[in-house]
């Protein structure tokens, strides 16, 4: 009896986490960071618990394990940057103009850091030629860190 008390609260606890980690996929457009010095309070939580989602260790029922994959959280990092490159794709498409950081648009904010960590990978020559001219297709000048 206990054991099963135990078990539908972490059944709780993990359906809670899944509705945040939902969340914050709607409200940003992307999956949450799971490492890095520069996420709010609330990325790092979720993050934090996405990494331990994906660790092979992690034991999911067939449920769990579903519910994951329809947001894209075993996707390899391939598929990843597909999807980012097609949201700056709409992105530039309907704003011509690159996303900026310091928009108060999370979508727009989240793109603007991925953009910026392309351009670091560019020019650093770590960013596949692919991945570069695909970016240059969408904006030529998208090396150039936006003015504003």
């Amino acid at each position: 009896m206990a054991s099963d008390n135990r078990r539908h609260a972490r059944r709780r606890k993990w359906e809670a986490n899944l509705d945040l980690l939902r969340k914050f996929v709607r409200e940003n457009g992307t999956l949450p960071r799971t490492s890095g010095t520069d996420r709010e309070p609330f990325e790092r939580a979720i993050g934090g618990w996405l990494k331990n989602q994906r660790d092979p260790r992690a034991k999911h029922d067939a449920r769990q394990r579903v519910q994951l994959e329809a947001l894209s959280v075993f996707a390899p990092r391939e598929t990843r940057w597909d999807k980012r490159v097609e949201d700056y794709r709409g992105f530039w498409s309907n704003n011509r103009r690159d996303p900026l950081k310091s928009s108060q648009e999370p979508f727009e904010s989240s793109l603007a850091r991925w953009l910026e960590l392309q351009r670091k990978a560019h020019r650093s020559l770590k960013l596949q030629y692919r991945r570069s001219a695909e970016l240059s297709d969408i904006n030529p000048d998208w090396e150039r860190k936006p003015l504003t």
